[in-house]
């Protein structure tokens, strides 16, 4: 078997082959003690049974779903906890490593450990009873789980006593038990940091006080007689309970309430039978003793700890519990009809069977309904008048109120938990609470209207839809416009801005007479609006737009300015122009055809003279619409006169006087001034300035010119507020032909002169000159002579006769130009 529940007088090792034997032999002495009970039996007993393994031993129960768990320490072949869910009515079972004696239960942390005869620790997964380790610990006896750290004690009998750790399942701390001492039960103390550990060494029972964080033994209390099981801690008053056995028969038990501080034994209750575990109901103040020995129960006052009542079985038991329904479960052990977790019903408060809210979940602004199920003592069904409401949120104090529950007055958000717990009074008695939480939860956005900034846009408009939204969480909001034309969608965007804009204008995104529909969605980041809001509009007429430009703004008198309009229309219909043009205001003109241009003649009579506004106004109809005026306008500004010159003589010499002779007009009739600016080479050599149109250059003049130098006349003509461009005219100073006059040293020759030319030549250019003589004899030429020399000799001897004419003919060159010949004649004469 997997567990001894009675010992020799001289301690053993785990294998306890005498201990059912002796176990049996005391229940049997002890039954005729039994009978001397002469408290009052209530009208408690079994209510309900459920089968379960062979000598169920240990029980715990999980007071988040109910399910009470049962170890069944006689099964040694394929060995069991059984799982008991009372409200279901369902049995089912857990293979441990070995044999299961004890059982303890984290509900928090969802964990169920086993205490195994093998000295392991199996640990199961509470929500889905998947075993996910098996830890050896040397142990496999008592066991104790402190939630709130997660350490797992166990008691080992001779072995070491073993600290596990919840989170990695592994062995963290040991402690050696001294020789001669059997450790069984482990009972916890969180808010003190105690472990008490049952030593049931039969001549020298002791109760272990250790410390929970190290081991460390706090103290070593000694006991008049021997307690295996019954060890337990009153969780607020910290009071230590124990069920010990005399070692000399069970019919001198008690039942001890210990002091935390000063360990110190308060109160003693005289038990008959072999009392065995202890199971508290401090909502009743109650405490709970199985009688292995008697088949029975004894139920104590928490205060008084005298027995108020025992309750009868059909069989032994071994360790009970109490359940959130109110019941006391005890695993029944061995005798006619164990093998059983019987419920018993005590006297006991009345119990809430289940409470529910609804809606589950919840929204903001919702109002909580709470409904709550109970039944008193005797197991009749009380009515919603007997319960008591009260509400937290967030896990803060809780504050009465009724079955019906208004968020907003407790200002709930999304998130937070908000609890209701409910009591139960039978007008005697109150219940333990019963809680049941909920969440509240997103709440979807709602988009209430969407608005468009035209209700009726035309082509080319950028129409901005605007949509308001709620969101009873006051989460930051995300919206999905989508854009349809004529039900086809063209644009789709999705961000936290509340507007979004739609270009008409785009291709394809509306033009006169469709319709444009969008439709706004919005999410909180976790939910989206139910559906969506929407609106639509139908694509107007668009007027059509005109802009005119001149092809001058600053014309002058005898322009014509061109006006040149730039009309548009979104719906591409044909389009008609008008244009009026005005002159300092009146109307001057007025045109209307499809021709997108006009002209304005200033040179028409009341056009425009300087200084008049010309102005022009275009508008633009597309039949059905016109567009609004569009204008520009032209200031005539002074008209500068026009200039030209001319030069006389065309190609001058040196020493010509050049004439320049100016030809100007104005278009405004101004009188006119003329400058004359005079350039040798590029050097101004003379200006000049009147109302006089001429002017000279005397290339006489040092300075002013000689061969091949370049004259340039620069003519500006001003009308007192223009200047016209610079005139030019330019010429260049011809070579000038060298002049020559010729003498005779005689006019009476005879026929035996000599006569002798003398030519006289000058260049203005300072050319050498070169000089031809031709002589000629009554018209005969006789000599000619190309020289130098300005003179020049001809011997008339021989050649002459009385009467003949001599002549001389002299031309003289510069190498470029040859003057005309200087000529002189005379006649022979015979003396």
């Amino acid at each position: 078997m997997g567990l001894p529940v009675n010992c020799s007088d001289r301690p053993v090792k785990r294998a306890f082959p005498r201990m059912r034997r002796i176990f049996i032999v005391v229940f049997a002495a002890t039954l005729f003690a039994a009978s001397a009970i002469t408290q009052k039996a209530q009208a408690n007993g079994i209510v309900a049974t459920w089968p379960v393994g062979h000598q169920p031993f240990g029980i715990a129960i999980d007071p988040s779903d109910g399910r009470v768990f049962v170890a069944n320490s006689g099964t040694t072949v394929n060995p069991t906890v059984s799982v008991v869910n009372p409200a279901a009515g369902t049995v089912a079972s857990l293979a441990t490593s070995g044999t299961s004696d004890l059982v303890a239960v984290d509900s928090a942390a969802r964990r169920l450990y086993s205490s195994n005869a093998n000295s392991t620790l199996d640990v199961f997964d509470l929500a889905n009873g998947a075993r996910i380790a098996t830890v050896a610990v040397g142990a496999g006896l008592g066991v104790a789980v402190d939630p709130a750290t997660r350490r797992v004690y166990v008691a080992g009998g001779t072995g070491p006593f073993a600290v596990v750790d919840g989170v990695t399942n592994s062995v963290v701390a040991t402690r050696s038990v001294p020789s001669g001492q059997v450790w069984f039960a482990v009972a916890l103390d969180p808010g003190m940091h105690r472990v008490y550990v049952s030593n049931i060494d039969q001549t020298k029972p002791t109760l272990e006080v250790l410390d929970d964080r190290d081991l460390s033994l706090v103290s070593e209390l000694p006991m008049p007689k021997v307690i295996r099981w019954g060890v337990a801690v009153d969780a607020s008053r910290h009071s230590i309970y124990l069920a010990a056995t005399d070692p000399a028969g069970s019919s001198n038990s008690s039942f001890y309430v210990l002091d935390p501080s000063s360990f110190a034994i308060t109160q003693t209750t005289a038990l008959t039978g072999f009392p065995f575990g202890i199971a508290q109901s401090p909502l009743t103040h109650r405490i709970y003793v199985t009688d292995a020995a008697a088949n029975r129960v004894y139920e104590l006052d928490d205060t008084t700890f005298a027995i108020t009542s025992t309750t009868p079985l059909p069989w032994g038991p071994s360790l009970a519990a109490m359940h959130p329904d109110g019941r006391l479960y005890v695993a029944g052990y061995q005798g006619t009809g164990a093998d059983v977790l019987a419920a018993l019903a005590v006297a006991s408060a009345p119990v809430v069977d289940s409470v529910t809210l609804s809606p589950d979940p919840p929204r903001v602004h919702d109002t909580l309904h709470a409904f709550a199920q109970g039944h008193d003592s005797q197991g009749y069904t009380m009515n919603q008048s007997a319960f008591r409401f009260e509400w937290s949120r967030n896990g803060g104090p809780f504050f009465p109120g009724m079955q019906d529950f208004s968020l907003d007055s407790a200002g709930a958000r999304r998130g937070d938990t908000i609890t209701v717990r409910v009591t139960l009074t039978d007008g005697g008695q109150v219940s333990a609470p019963k809680s049941a939480s909920v969440v509240v939860a997103d709440s979807a956005p709602i988009v209430t209207s969407v608005v468009l900034s035209d209700p009726s846009p035309t082509t080319n408009e950028i129409l901005t839809a605007t949509a308001a939204a709620t969101d009873a969480d006051n989460d930051p909001l995300t919206f999905a416009f989508t854009w349809k034309v004529n039900n086809v969608v063209r644009r789709t965007v999705s961000g936290p801005s509340r507007t979004d804009t739609f270009d008409l204008g785009v291709a394809g995104n509306g033009d006169r007479g469709d319709t444009v529909t969008v439709d706004v969605s919005a999410s909180d980041g976790t939910l989206q609006s139910f559906g969506f809001a929407g609106a639509f509009t139908t694509v107007a007429n668009s007027a059509p737009t005109v802009g005119v430009t001149l092809s001058s703004t600053t014309p002058t008198s005898g322009d014509v300015v061109t006006a040149t309009a730039s009309g548009q229309d979104p719906d591409h219909d044909s389009l008609a122009y008008t244009f009026t043009w005005t002159v300092n205001g009146a109307v001057r003109r007025t045109t209307v055809g499809a021709n997108a241009t006009d002209s304005f003649d200033l040179a028409v009579a009341g056009n425009g003279d300087r200084g008049d506004t010309v102005g022009v106004a275009v508008t633009v109809s597309d039949g059905s619409l016109e567009s609004g005026p569009a204008s520009a306008n032209a200031t005539v500004v002074n008209t500068p006169p026009l200039a030209s010159v001319a030069l006389t003589p065309a190609a001058p010499t040196t020493n010509t006087v050049v004439s320049a002779t100016a030809t100007a007009s104005d278009a405004d009739g101004d009188q006119l001034r003329y400058s004359f600016t005079w350039r040798v080479n590029g050097a101004v050599r003379r200006t000049s300035s009147g109302s006089n149109p001429m002017d000279s250059l005397d290339l006489g003049l040092a300075g002013n010119g000689s061969r091949g130098d370049a004259i340039v006349v620069e003519l500006v003509v001003s009308d007192g507020t223009a200047d016209s461009d610079v005139a030019l005219a330019t010429t260049t100073v011809a070579d000038s032909a060298p002049t020559v006059t010729v003498s005779l040293n005689t006019t009476t020759p005879t026929t035996k002169s000599r006569l002798v030319a003398t030519a006289v030549g000058s260049d203005a250019d300072s050319d050498p000159v070169t000089f031809t003589y031709a002589w000629q004899i009554n018209k005969k030429v006789k000599q000619t002579t190309t020289t130098t020399a300005t003179t020049n000799a001809f011997d008339l001897a021989g050649r002459v006769n009385d009467g003949d004419v001599v002549t001389v003919t002299v031309t003289a060159t510069d190498g470029t130009l040859t003057t005309t010949s200087a000529t002189i004649s005379t006649t022979v004469r015979n003396h």
